[in-house]
């Protein structure tokens, strides 16, 4: 098929969907664009505005006017995070439950419309090749998306690029909502959040030349950014540079590591294949995409980490079991103890007693060289917000 056939043919798709919500929606004062937020925030009560727009493919200003609507309608109401006010979270209003059932009827219907005729292997292999078109284009508007961002500078830190001083700055935005992340206000970047200017870090890194040995670049998730141009000029000033990554982009990763950008490698493994989903806040996570990148570090073409947290909720002996085999043949692990700092994107998580920390460290052993255990504040040192 020729690629102007496929344009055309999404184009139909869409507009004929468009035309049917929108003559079923009428009667509820809504229309086509506003079916998939209203699910959304129904199946994620408390969502906040910003993981809304990245699941349903919005930009902030598109989000903002659905949103806006919908509240005027009483169907949905806002509420400030009560850990942080900058984050507006949604609710489903009561008018909204009371109807629900009617609009997932609505949007049953048309499925059922669209794939008449069609043998059940058919409308499964069409699921699952939309999914991956689907996960194709979030992945090409993330990597694409504007220049680097820094929202926070740790000025020195002891223990983060192994064996090095280092210091470690902090990009904004993530693709992954991990229920364990300490810093989830670099994933929900709210308006009013302060960057820290470029003139800032480079004075600050200038001065400190042959002092401080190394740059670690975490996030939030770097990969989203384009790093290049920053990577270069870090190097001009004679720093070697880590990378903290979750792995997702292993297409962007193998460009940087083969073209000498970076210098060590941290990847965050979440878990192993089966919840791996689940860990990484992703209910639509490619696996694959994780897998491609374990296997290009484990080449060892750049020194590199693994590294998982290791939550009392969300990993089980079975689960280590899964990463022991994921990790084969891997030169490093560094399994993390689970801290709550306040700031975690879900709350009552645990952590494990060490009796079984090094149960797990034991397991790993089995598979990958060199498994650590890391105890305390993963930030020491100086930060800079």
């Amino acid at each position: 098929m020729k690629d102007s056939d496929i344009l055309m043919d999404t184009s139909i798709l869409y507009r004929c969907t468009q035309k049917y919500y929108d003559k079923c929606l009428e009667a509820y004062d809504i229309n086509f664009s506003h079916l998939p937020i209203l699910i959304q925030i129904y199946e994620h009560e408390g969502i906040a505005m910003n993981r809304l727009a990245d699941m349903c493919g919005y930009d902030k200003g598109t989000i903002t006017k659905s949103i806006q609507k919908l509240m005027q309608s009483n169907y949905v109401a806002m509420a400030s995070d009560e850990a942080d006010k900058r984050v507006k979270r949604l609710y489903t209003t009561d008018q909204t439950k009371g109807m629900i059932a009617q609009l997932y009827m609505v949007r049953k219907d048309w499925w059922e419309h669209l794939t008449q005729d069609m043998e059940e292997a058919d409308i499964t292999a069409f699921s699952r090749i939309q999914s991956k078109l689907c996960e194709n284009a979030r992945s090409f508007d993330d990597v694409k998306r504007g220049s680097l961002k820094l929202f926070e500078m740790q000025k020195v830190s002891f223990r983060d690029y192994p064996g090095n001083l280092a210091c470690v700055l902090y990009t904004g935005g993530c693709n992954f909502r991990c229920p364990f992340c300490k810093n989830s206000n670099l994933v929900y970047v709210s308006e009013g959040q302060n960057e820290i200017s470029g003139d800032t870090i480079y004075s600050y890194l200038s001065k400190r030349a042959g002092l401080i040995d190394c740059v670690t670049l975490s996030g939030g998730e770097p990969l989203m950014h384009e790093l290049r141009p920053f990577l270069s000029k870090l190097h001009d000033l004679g720093y070697r540079i880590k990378l903290d990554t979750n792995g997702a982009y292993p297409a962007y990763l193998k460009e940087l590591v083969r073209n000498g950008y970076v210098d060590y490698v941290a990847m965050d493994v979440k878990n192993g294949w089966t919840r791996y989903g689940e860990s990484a806040g992703r209910d639509d996570l490619d696996f694959h995409l994780i897998q491609e990148s374990i296997d290009f570090l484990k080449q060892g073409l750049v020194p590199y980490e693994f590294r998982t947290t290791i939550v009392k909720e969300l990993h089980e002996k079975s689960d280590l079991l899964e990463m022991k085999e994921l990790l084969r043949g891997a030169k490093k692990c560094v399994l993390q103890v689970f801290e709550d700092n306040g700031q975690i994107i879900q709350s009552g998580l645990h952590p494990v007693n060490m009796d079984t920390m090094r149960t797990f460290q034991a397991i790993l052993a089995e598979s990958v060289a060199c498994v650590q255990i890391k105890e305390g504040k993963e930030r020491d040192g100086m930060c800079m917000k």
